[in-house]
This record gives C-alpha cells, sequence and structure tokens, in this order.
C-alpha cells in the first residue's frame, strides 16, 4: 500500500513524463432486475427506492481518533453497521449506521505486542457477516534495525456486536505485504492481493527479491483455511496486485496490478484445475489511457451485472480520472473519465501535477433495478456515483461532498483524504473512511 507522500512522489515523477471495548453512544442477489451488485461492497439496505435517478445526501461525519488512518470501511450485509480499519493503528472499529447518523460501538486494536510497522490494509466479510478477513502486512527487521523480510497474513475475526468483537478465529500466512481481500458472495474462496509493495515502486518492502502475488484460499472447511494456490507475478515489470473483487457467481475474479497499468483476470475453477498454476494461466490485460493520454495507475475495483445480465467489472483510474468498465474476459466497454463540468465549482480538486479528483476505491448497488458505481475522489473530498445499467452509456448523477472540516479551496486539494468507500446492497446508504481528517461520512439516498 503507498503512503501519501510516496504517491505524490509517484504523481510529480509521472507528469514529468488489545481489548474489545464497548464506547458510548456518538452525536446476493437483488430481487429486482437489470443489476446486481456484488462482493463485500454490496450490503443489505431496507428502504424502498423512491422514483427517479438515485440522489444522496450527507447526513453524518463520525470524528474518529487522529491517529486513526481511517482508511477502508466496508457495511455488513444487513445494511445497519459497517466496519471501519485504521491500518497504521491497527485497529477496527463498529460503526452501527442509523436514522440519526453513525455511531462506534467497539474497536479492538489487533496485534498491540507487535513493535513494527505492519498494517492493516483491507477487510472483507463471511456471507454470515458474523466473521471478517483482515488483511495484516508484517515488514520484519532485526537488531539492528535492517529490514530482513517482508510478510503477510489474512487474519479472520469475529465482527458481532458483542464484547468478543474483533476476536481472532485463525490467521493464515498468505503472500508478502497484503493489500487487499475478496471473499466470494458463497464464502467459498477468499482471494488475496499480496502487493509486496517494493521500495523501488514507492512502497515499504526493501527486500526486493520478494515476488508479488496472489493467494486463492479455500475456505469450504472454515475455520480450518488451506491456500490452494499462490501465483507470482513479475514484480521487475510493476505487477503488485492492489485490489482485488468477485464476480457475482463466485468463480470470476479481477485483481488489479497498479503500477504496471494493468488487471489480471481468472476462474478460480479453472486456475485450481491446473496441477502448478502460474502467472501464464492469467489473463493479464492492460488498460487503457484516458483522452489525454495519461494511464491510468488503477487503484480500487468493484463488480456488478448490467441490465443484460453480463457481468463487468469497474476499475478506478486514480491517475487519469477514470473508471474503466470491462468484462469477464478483459474486452473494455467502456472508460468514464470524470468531468470536471459537472463537479461543483465549490468542491476542491488537485492542482497542478496532481488529478484533479482521484478516484480512489469503488463500490457498486442496485436501485430501481439499475446498476450504480460509487467512487471516493479523494482529492475532492466527495463521492460520485454513476448509472451503469446501460455500461456502454453511463449517466453520472451526482458529486457529494462529505467530511467535516474541509479548508482546501476549489483550487487545492482536499484535507478531508476521502478513500474507503462502502454502499448497502440497494443504494440506501453509503459510508466512506476519511484518512485526512480521520472520520467516517455517512449518506443516505434522498
Amino acid at each position: 500500500m503507498k503512503t501519501c507522500a510516496s504517491t505524490h512522489a509517484l504523481l510529480a515523477a509521472l507528469a514529468l513524463s488489545t481489548a474489545a471495548t464497548a464506547l458510548p453512544a456518538c452525536s446476493e442477489d437483488d430481487d429486482t432486475t437489470g443489476g446486481t451488485a456484488t462482493g463485500a461492497d454490496a450490503g443489505t439496505g431496507g428502504e424502498a427506492p423512491p422514483a427517479g435517478p438515485w440522489r444522496g445526501i450527507v447526513t453524518d461525519n463520525l470524528a474518529l481518533g487522529a491517529s486513526d488512518n481511517a482508511e477502508v470501511v466496508k457495511t455488513l450485509p444487513a445494511g445497519d453497521f459497517a466496519v471501519l480499519a485504521a491500518s497504521k493503528a491497527r485497529k477496527v472499529a463498529l460503526l452501527a449506521v442509523g436514522a440519526d447518523g453513525l455511531t462506534a460501538r467497539r474497536e479492538r486494536v489487533l496485534f498491540p505486542e507487535d513493535p513494527g510497522e505492519g498494517e492493516l490494509t483491507h477487510i472483507d466479510f463471511m456471507p454470515d457477516g458474523k466473521v471478517a478477513a483482515v488483511t495484516r502486512t508484517m515488514p520484519i527487521v532485526d537488531a539492528a534495525g535492517t529490514q530482513t523480510d517482508c510478510q503477510g497474513a489474512l487474519v479472520f475475526v469475529t465482527i458481532e456486536d458483542t464484547d468478543d468483537f474483533a476476536t481472532i478465529v485463525v490467521e493464515v500466512p498468505v503472500g508478502p505485504m497484503p493489500d487487499a481481500v475478496d471473499i466470494s458472495p458463497d464464502g467459498r474462496w477468499a482471494v488475496v492481493a499480496n502487493e509486496r509493495d517494493a521500495v523501488s515502486l514507492y512502497g515499504k518492502c526493501a527486500v526486493e527479491t520478494l515476488a508479488p502475488s496472489i493467494s486463492v484460499l479455500d475456505l469450504s472447511a472454515f475455520p480450518t483455511v488451506t491456500e490452494a494456490a499462490r501465483i507470482e507475478l513479475d514484480g521487475a515489470a510493476g505487477q503488485e496486485p492492489e485490489q482485488v473483487i468477485f464476480s457475482a457467481d463466485s468463480e470470476h475474479v479481477a485483481v488489479v496490478l497498479q503500477d504496471s497499468q494493468q488487471v489480471a483476470l481468472f476462474a478460480v475453477g479453472e486456475l485450481l484445475a491446473k496441477a502448478a498454476p502460474t502467472a501464464a494461466d492469467l489473463n493479464i490485460v492492460t488498460l487503457p489511457n484516458n483522452s489525454l493520454d495519461a494511464e491510468p495507475w488503477p487503484d480500487g475495483a468493484a463488480a456488478f451485472t448490467d441490465a443484460g445480465g453480463r457481468s463487468l467489472y469497474a476499475i478506478a483510474g486514480e491517475y487519469n480520472d477514470t473508471i474503466t468498465l470491462l468484462d469477464a474476459d478483459g474486452t473494455v466497454v467502456k472508460v468514464i473519465e470524470v468531468d470536471a463540468s459537472l463537479i461543483p465549482a465549490e468542491i476542491p480538486r488537485g492542482a497542478a501535477d496532481a488529478p484533479p479528483f482521484r478516484p480512489d476505491s469503488l463500490t457498486t448497488f442496485v436501485t430501481g433495478g439499475k446498476a450504480h458505481v460509487a467512487a471516493s475522489l479523494k482529492n475532492a473530498g466527495a463521492v460520485g456515483v454513476w448509472d451503469v445499467s446501460d455500461p456502454a452509456a453511463p449517466v453520472f448523477l451526482q458529486a457529494i461532498k462529505v467530511g467535516e472540516n474541509e479548508t482546501a479551496g476549489p483550487t487545492e486539494e482536499s484535507v478531508i483524504g476521502t478513500e474507503g468507500i462502502s454502499a448497502s446492497k440497494d443504494g440506501a446508504v453509503i459510508v466512506t473512511a476519511n484518512e485526512g481528517e480521520s472520520s467516517a461520512s455517512l449518506i443516505r439516498r434522498e
């Protein structure tokens, strides 16, 4: 996972070419037709959608600890709770999503005995919403402080609203420095993007001999978890996995390879049928540049089903302000370019060599029988929403400013730092994790 400072350095370069604590209250397939949102970014709401296009309004901004580094958030399947991961603080927190806003319910710091600089980088849920899988990076140093290894694990923790919140169920070794996990909608598989995060690619792992990789984990006998395959990638070519998402069929997977501007696609059954699967068994697709020929530097990913029943992926291009829609075979259906003329003028945006909006993370939902994609726009401190029910002709619906204390002007990069985003299955609620401000925002459908 790249740091904010290292990302800015990257952009500049490119421009030239623990106990659980109860806290007091503070301040899969949809049964409609036309689309399905999939994965952990598809919880369930319970409200009947209004007629007309989706519109949202911010109803709460919840301040978090100044050092929490709020980066990742996921709504639970029932839609009434969300779990937030503070990466550097190694903390997971349970937020109640109510009519009056967000309420911090419980939190736990994981691995408080670990003096290293490991982080909790991503989170997803088992289908029953009782257990979460959290990716853990584990840089290893010797007595002299020299980094000697970069390890990783997938940690399964309980997430119910009890005193046992965030109790570790099982921890499973995966590849070096994992940055994301996705669990198949049927709960059979987990796929982990082991980024490696090399220093030479603006990361934190100085052990350049390690290979970035993709882990496929068998969850069929949970809590026994088996790594069924680990596919090593070409680190020298920049193939460092950043994000991963399953399609609705629990079979097809997309893995974002940020530094090589690619996406790796595969079907789990076909891959595991190989005696010793390798990167040659993946369908690796290079993502297109935008109309100004800027590379995407892809980041977030989400999946959805269009009105015709076709499974599609949405991939955020954080450097060239795009969202690329492609099918399971890797065919690009549409490149959505964030249109500055449609974003309210008072909303901040990156200046100079920075991308104006920087779509970071994505979530999908279905309302009124139509699939939608929502993106966190990090440099704007905002959320953008598109109707993608016809992926060849997506429709921009709204940009929504989030956060509590924005100090940036319309020609300055937002201080809110909106990064994580997750919607309920029906789009009744969207929750964002605002890393810069260390807050969470709640958007409700109007």
